[in-house]
């Protein structure tokens, strides 16, 4: 593979398929890497505590790291209680942001509630109940930025849903497709973004 001087290999058109998303093999116990895409762990930091960092934690990371908050901004976290949401709360936290966490079942909606977020709300309760809690709580304005990390069906629907006028939702949960009601995305004037995954400086 050729990649010109200072590119980002992860988005070469000639990279091949994805580990773990287009190709099997990732769940194997030693996996070999190219170097300039590793990066050394701190002597004090132990392996579990390290390893969701490398993949769904960076990634969560650029995202949480780009919505450039203010502090005491919303973020709203769709699947804020699966293994990448969960992160985005504490990360979002750490930079004094307040996280609106949308989740379906109890587990997730207790682990969203334990890792910080302000205020969670249950998927299954449908749209229009979600929609209502967010402008509550945001004082009718919904949230700043929307980061969706569930590939259920109607997930980027509601992560628009919840969305701000002229606001940014953010997708990177991988499902077939995604769809969204044209009068949340087209009249309210909201940009979608992909996302894929974190550089080394960042």
């Amino acid at each position: 593979m050729v990649v010109a001087k200072n590119a980002r290999p992860a988005y070469c058109d000639n990279r091949g398929s994805a580990m773990s998303v287009e190709r099997n093999g990732a769940f194997q116990e030693y996996l070999s890497t190219d170097a300039r895409e590793a990066t050394r762990t701190p002597d004090e930091m132990s392996f579990p505590t390290a390893a969701p960092l490398a993949c769904a934690g960076v990634t969560v990371w650029r995202r949480i790291l780009q919505c450039d908050l203010k502090p005491g901004q919303w973020i709203g976290i769709v699947s804020s209680g699966g293994g990448l949401g969960h992160l985005g709360i504490q990360f979002a936290k750490a930079r004094v942001s307040k996280v609106m966490g949308v989740i379906a079942g109890d587990d997730g909606l207790a682990l969203s509630r334990e890792v910080g977020a302000d205020v969670v709300l249950d998927a299954p309760r449908g749209r229009d109940y979600v929609v209502q809690e967010v402008r509550k709580a945001t004082g009718g304005r919904r949230v700043d930025v929307t980061v969706n990390f569930s590939d259920a069906k109607l997930a980027a629907a509601t992560a628009c849903a919840i969305m701000r006028t002229f606001g940014t939702v953010v997708q990177v949960a991988l499902p077939p497709e995604i769809s969204f009601l044209f009068s949340e995305y087209i009249f309210r004037d909201i940009r979608v973004e992909g996302l894929f995954i974190c550089s080394k400086k960042k």
